[in-house]
């Protein structure tokens, strides 16, 4: 089955590069919010709450996207 993740990837570079850091390290990486802290140098409050607002932000831009190709 084919995907076409170019609309996500083009999404991605809208983030801060942490929020993509923490956004590719729990869903490309499969690292724990525990395991991200460690390698961001970060506490597991500090990145749920990165990964939080950068997935936020990622849906809106993918909803404004799809918006937009259906016009």
């Amino acid at each position: 089955e084919y995907h076409d993740y170019t609309p996500l990837v083009q999404a991605l570079a809208y983030l801060t590069e942490l929020e993509r850091e923490v956004v590719l390290l729990r869903f490309a990486g499969g690292l724990s919010n525990e395991e991200i802290a460690g390698v961001v140098g970060s506490n597991v409050n500090a990145v749920k709450g990165r990964l939080h607002r950068a997935l936020k932000k990622l849906r809106r831009i993918l909803e404004n996207r799809a918006a937009q190709d259906e016009e």
